[in-house]
Formats: structure tokens, C-alpha cells, sequence
């Protein structure tokens, strides 16, 4: 089906619910928006439209980060701190920000042990996947043998070099 101009599909599902899905070639997995059934007796009463992504109160869309903010919330690899609030001047720590590569890279399977190599990354936490991906894609590394310190602030230093050992590492070519 189309759907202003996109190529989208219809999917039924629970609770009288369907799933419109935007079909975008380059998404991994594309934006999905559950909108409600509207049963046949209420016709005329007026349609709300839901947002696909949510409403910060601290996110303006004059902000320079707004669209960056909806996209990675749409493509669920951060949300907010609450329902109403993403936070954007607070800090990230070590485990937030490998977890936002590793979702935004499809949140890939880890090959190999399912144990945590750091004391301080439990094997049940919510970012214990992406610590494991990204020590073993070489982009993130240990703060010590047995640890990866988690909770550590980010840097803007070490922010970028994970974003370059993401990409590969890639050469400068001197043309800055």
C-alpha cells in the first residue's frame, strides 16, 4: 500500500491495533507507528494522530539536536529518561554509548562466550550485548584486565574514537 507518498504495510494486531510500517530501504528495521481501530459506531467522532516518536518537553524543535533526538528514538536505539524528558545536556556513560553504536549498527548477535569478561558488567545487564560487541569489534576496550567501568563519563575524546573505530578506523586524509 501507499501512504502519502510512502510505500507502507497494514498489520492487524492485538488489542484492536494496526501496526503501520514505513518501508525505507536504508533502515535496518524500519519506523513502525501502532495507531488504535476505530470501531464502526464512532465514525464521526474526530481521529487523534499519535506521534511516532514521543514529545520531549526538553527537546524544542529549534533545537539543533531535535531531528537527531526523533531519529534515534524512531529507530530505538535510545529513548528518553521518562516519558516526557530525553535529558539532553546530561552526561553519557561507557555503557550508554556502546549500547547507542551497537543498536544503531542492528544490535548485532555476539559469537562466542555469553560471559562478561569485566567484573563490572553482569551478564544480565541491559548493556552486557554491547559492551561484549564492542570489545570484540575492537572498539571499546577494558579500563583495566577485569573491568569496563560502566558507569564512567564519556568523554568528547573517547566519544569520538569509538565513533572512528566503528567506521572502521578509517585513514585522515589530511584535508580537514
Amino acid at each position: 500500500s501507499e501512504f502519502a507518498g510512502e510505500a507502507v504495510s497494514f498489520t492487524a494486531a492485538q488489542g484492536g491495533t494496526y501496526t503501520i510500517t514505513r518501508a525505507e530501504a536504508e533502515l535496518e528495521r524500519p519506523p513502525v507507528i501502532s495507531v488504535p481501530s476505530k470501531p464502526d459506531d464512532t465514525e464521526d467522532e474526530p481521529e487523534t494522530e499519535t506521534p511516532a516518536t514521543p514529545v520531549f518537553n526538553d527537546v524544542s524543535e529549534d533545537d539543533y539536536f531535535a531531528a537527531a533526538v526523533d531519529w534515534a528514538v524512531e529507530n530505538e536505539i535510545t529513548a528518553g529518561v521518562s516519558e516526557s524528558s530525553f535529558a539532553p545536556d546530561a552526561p553519557c556513560t561507557r555503557a550508554e554509548v556502546v549500547t547507542f553504536l551497537w543498536r544503531a549498527d542492528g544490535s548485532p548477535e555476539i559469537t562466542g562466550s555469553e560471559d562478561s569478561p569485566f567484573s563490572d558488567v553482569s551478564d544480565d545487564a541491559c548493556y552486557a550485548d554491547a559492551v561484549r560487541w564492542a570489545v570484540s569489534e575492537g572498539i571499546a576496550q577494558g579500563t583495566s584486565e577485569t573491568t569496563f567501568s560502566p558507569d564512567e563519563i564519556v568523554t568528547r575524546g573517547r566519544a569520538v574514537t569509538f565513533l572512528w573505530r566503528t567506521n572502521g578506523s578509517p585513514a585522515v586524509s589530511g584535508d580537514t
